[in-house]
């Protein structure tokens, strides 16, 4: 008989509420585990909630973290549940059979469906619930929220187990907040080294980079579509390796370095034990004065670098060469390189 391979689709889900400033795990112990003698295969984690109020968007105001056994965390710290997400984000949708009234918020829309692919699948134990994946929302708003939770799975036959199991890790950095006005003075946020760092004695194999205009603060549709849209073209970033090697090089524009749409870039790489990246958000000229001229004032936000990867579960493969991991010798680490035609001085002849 040929054997089953992990191509047989299955998918879990639960709901829960989560109450307004807590945080909160799915109750039903069994809802996210294996229902069979069958092992799985988990290649995407879903979000979709319902808030008791129109105005919250998943910004920095809904995080999770991702527990293995109810202990192991997989994310460095609870991460802003919309740097997760790998489906095109929806911005403004044309809505021609309501009357025109001036600013965006007419036409925007709640973003509260998130879809997280896993960088590599994710091999979930039939027998051992002790590994179970358990995600623990935090909703930091004023408002009680209803969290959908779904793992999209293939089913493998019994006994199948892989070589090696890969873990997804997440790390991530917010900058204070900031307000960008006419009159605001030029600064630099600049990441720690405990941010977005790999803290094992593996590497981590980094998928991509996520990078998003947020708030912590409740925002109405108009603002939130301001914020994300307007702001992040007024921002510089950069990145640095742990050694100060550049991975961005120049000032970028934010918005271009992670674009509008996916709000991420594939930066495939490697960081080796506790190497780290370095994330340098800016503001450096005067052109927030522009802001004068939108119908919606600038909200309150913050800037947020979001690092997801994997890892292997065994740490024998530490000293392994490096392609032996699936991914290309060259062209090597990632590294972004932009001209600006205001900086003339940097033109070569």
């Amino acid at each position: 008989m040929r054997p089953q391979l992990p191509n047989r689709p299955i998918l879990l889900s639960t709901s829960f509420t989560i109450a307004a400033n807590s945080a909160a795990m799915p109750p039903d112990s069994y809802a996210l585990v294996p229902p069979f003698e069958e092992p799985l295969f988990l290649d995407e984690i879903r979000f979709n909630y319902l808030s008791y109020s129109g105005n919250i968007r998943p910004q920095n105001d809904i995080r999770v973290e991702l527990l293995m056994g109810g202990s192991q965390s997989l994310t460095h710290l609870p991460v802003p549940l919309s740097a997760l997400n790998t489906s095109p984000q929806p911005y403004l949708f044309s809505l021609p059979l309501q009357p025109a009234v001036p600013g965006p918020s007419n036409a925007s829309i709640p973003r509260n469906g998130i879809t997280f692919k896993l960088p590599k699948p994710m091999y979930l134990n039939a027998s051992n619930y002790a590994d179970r994946l358990y995600p623990k929302i935090y909703n930091n708003t004023a408002y009680p929220i209803t969290m959908n939770v779904a793992y999209a799975c293939r089913r493998a036959e019994k006994g199948i187990q892989p070589e090696e199991n890969w873990y997804p890790y997440i790390a991530s950095y917010t900058t204070p907040e900031f307000q960008l006005n006419s009159s605001s003075a030029p600064f630099v946020f600049e990441s720690t080294a405990n941010d977005l760092v790999n803290p094992y004695s593996v590497p981590v194999m980094v998928d991509r980079l996520v990078g998003f205009i947020g708030s912590n603060r409740v925002l109405a549709p108009g603002d939130a579509y301001t914020s994300e849209t307007y702001v992040g073209e007024l921002l510089y970033a950069k990145l640095l390796d742990s050694n100060g090697n550049p991975v961005v090089r120049d000032l970028t524009y934010f918005n271009a370095l992670f674009n509008l749409q996916q709000n991420s870039w594939n930066a495939r790489g490697v960081l080796w034990p506790h190497e780290f990246f370095q994330a340098q958000i800016s503001y450096e000229n005067n052109l927030a004065k522009n802001l004068n001229v939108l119908a919606v004032s600038a909200p309150i936000t913050t800037a947020n670098v979001v690092l997801i990867g994997s890892r292997r579960a065994d740490k024998a493969y530490t000293q392994r060469p490096l392609n032996d991991f699936g991914i290309p010798q060259q062209p090597g680490r990632p590294a972004v390189v932009t001209y600006n035609e205001n900086l003339p001085h940097l033109r070569k002849a």
